[in-house]
């Protein structure tokens, strides 16, 4: 019989914990419910499913990625960010939620502001900066730009 859920994601946790990956329970539940397709909570509604031999190579294989040393959000491929889902792999960098905290104080000081408003994100990587800002700031103009042709991609 196949390992059941649980089984799998207590393994994948106590590997990470025994590579001191401080977060070893949550990067358990965010790779197993990566290759589900459905939210962390909703690992806990099946009870111990048994996994098919699919599922299990696929978590085992993001797991290694990650015992390696690799970005969880790399591994996934995406950052949540501002309530958005931006796409991140090895072309940009991943956004940060000290990141967040900028976006939040530059939105506190504009909102509401009379003039044309016209926003430059310089290096703009994912382009977290630069759709999170013109998505809670529909009234601004917002300009992305990047050196990098791999960045804009990723962003785009």
């Amino acid at each position: 019989m196949p390992p059941g859920l649980m089984d799998v994601l207590s393994a994948g946790q106590q590997q990470l914990q025994n590579k001191g990956v401080e977060a070893a329970r949550l990067e358990s539940e965010m790779l197993l419910s990566h290759i589900l397709g459905c939210q962390r909570h909703e690992l806990y509604l099946t009870g111990n499913k048994a996994l098919d031999p699919e599922q299990i190579r696929a978590y085992e294989a993001m797991l290694q990625r990650r015992l390696k040393g690799e970005p969880i959000q790399y591994i996934i491929g995406f950052r949540d960010f501002m309530g958005l889902k931006f796409n991140v792999d090895k072309r940009v960098l991943i956004p940060r939620w000290e990141t967040e905290l900028l976006v939040e104080y530059i939105i506190s000081r504009v909102k509401g502001f009379a003039g044309p408003l016209h926003i430059l994100d310089l290096g703009t990587g994912s382009g977290a900066i630069a759709v999170s800002l013109a998505a809670y700031l529909p009234q601004a103009v917002v300009t992305a730009v990047d050196i990098k042709n791999d960045a804009l991609q990723v962003a785009e």
